[in-house]
């Protein structure tokens, strides 16, 4: 018989979110799980690891682990919104009405 699932919840940086990644999860029992983060992440997205769940029963497969994502707000001037992320970028009116140059962060990893 299968082996039950477990349910597990992972907390992210917002860039590792964006922009994936490798994170690893310490389970109750002390074992480790390495988790792939896709790139665009969601907050509350459920990833599934197949064969890493409860150990199964009288030789059967075991169940897998199930990650809940738990993606903080972004922070400073970013926000998120769907798969969107917007910036709101203050320029002088002068900028506005001349043009110029002004520097824009990005998400790209640090």
């Amino acid at each position: 018989m299968r082996g039950q699932d477990a349910h597990y919840r992972l907390a992210l940086d917002f860039l590792d979110a964006i922009n994936g990644g490798k994170q690893q999860l310490t389970l109750p029992d002390g074992s480790v799980l390495d988790v792939a983060i896709p790139p665009g992440t969601r907050d509350g997205q459920v990833l599934r690891l197949r064969g890493e769940g409860r150990p199964g029963i009288g030789g059967g497969p075991p169940g897998d682990a199930l990650i809940e994502i738990d993606d903080p707000p972004a922070p400073g001037i970013f926000t998120r919104k769907g798969d969107d992320i917007h910036l709101e970028l203050p320029i002088s009116l002068r900028e506005a009405v001349l043009g110029g140059k002004v520097k824009v962060p990005t998400l790209e990893a640090r």
